[in-house]
């Protein structure tokens, strides 16, 4: 009988306890918000999302629903403008419009430019006579939860709804199916987390807290990692994926699925460059718990 190698039995023993360890993380699930948050706490504790504060406004037919469209200043000019809806400056409204829409923005105008790039964002084709419009000048936003710095400016989509409430992601369009962290999307919140830790390394780089700093990148950067791998077990093994989804993100707009989970790489590189910035030696190891944390409990 020929007898294993100890050497390789031990390497297959690790092997195989490390793969049961990623599928136990991969398959872990989390209904409990204020016990998955108490594990989100380092440097700094993460703030759950809020559902929209306009959630549950009954609306029907022709209606004006306000946004905040921002670009991140750090980008430049030429940034994408995206729907930032979490900014405590300006209230946003949803109600009842009645008479004919406004105008659409002359071609060739800032505006026009800024609504054609947010029409490109809609989930669903857009009912007949949908119109988006810019309501007054850009201006310097802090954002009240990443402190980035945002260029912003109010925008009124005049569109058509069927009966119904805003749900908790601030929704009513027809014929969508969009989901948010708020309402319970394990991928959106892994998204929003991420980029809240890029932002909240960065400003311990600034202040040259090296520790810290790399306690959040390393936090992204195992977020950004688990990600992919989570999507594609729960489609694999769960059957209860949802294809065709778009997700509205705290952070980065409105995307569909292939351009949430694009992101997952560029978060990565990221955080990478990031743990770099405040003297990280080599690449990091994640563990599977750390990379699946962002839809699971302890």
């Amino acid at each position: 009988m020929k007898h294993q190698d100890p050497a390789h039995a031990e390497i297959a023993a690790k092997h195989q306890k490390l793969e049961l360890a990623q599928q136990d993380a991969m398959s872990s699930t989390c209904s409990d918000s204020a016990k998955w948050a108490a594990q989100h706490c380092s440097p700094s504790c993460y703030p759950a999302e809020p559902k929209d504060p306009r959630a549950g406004t009954k609306l029907a037919g022709r209606v004006e629903l306000q946004h905040h469209a921002c670009q991140r200043v750090a980008l430049g000019e030429d940034a994408p403008w995206m729907i930032v809806e979490e900014l405590d400056d300006k209230p946003l409204v949803a109600r009842a419009h009645r008479g004919r829409p406004p105008k659409a923005h002359k071609k060739g105008s800032w505006q026009a430019d800024v609504a054609v790039a947010l029409a490109k964002t809609r989930t669903g084709k857009p009912p007949r006579g949908e119109v988006i419009t810019v309501l007054g000048a850009a201006r310097s936003v802090t954002h009240p939860v990443t402190k980035e710095a945002l260029r912003c400016v109010m925008i009124a989509q005049f569109t058509t709804v069927p009966r119904g409430e805003l749900d908790d992601c601030g929704v009513a369009e027809a014929g969508t199916a969009v989901t948010c962290e708020a309402a319970g999307s394990a991928a959106a919140r892994g998204v929003n987390l991420a980029r809240f830790r890029l932002a909240e390394a960065a400003r311990l780089r600034d202040a040259v807290k090296d520790e810290p700093c790399r306690t959040a990148a390393l936090d992204a950067l195992a977020t950004a990692r688990g990600l992919p791998r989570w999507r594609q077990w729960a489609k694999l093994n769960t059957g209860v994926w949802k294809e065709g989804m778009a997700y509205k993100t705290r952070f980065d707009g409105i995307l569909d699925e292939d351009g949430l989970f694009a992101l997952a790489p560029v978060l990565e590189q990221e955080a990478l460059q990031m743990l770099a910035a405040c003297n990280m030696v080599g690449t990091p190891p994640t563990k599977p718990d750390a990379e699946h944390a962002f839809h699971s409990c302890p």
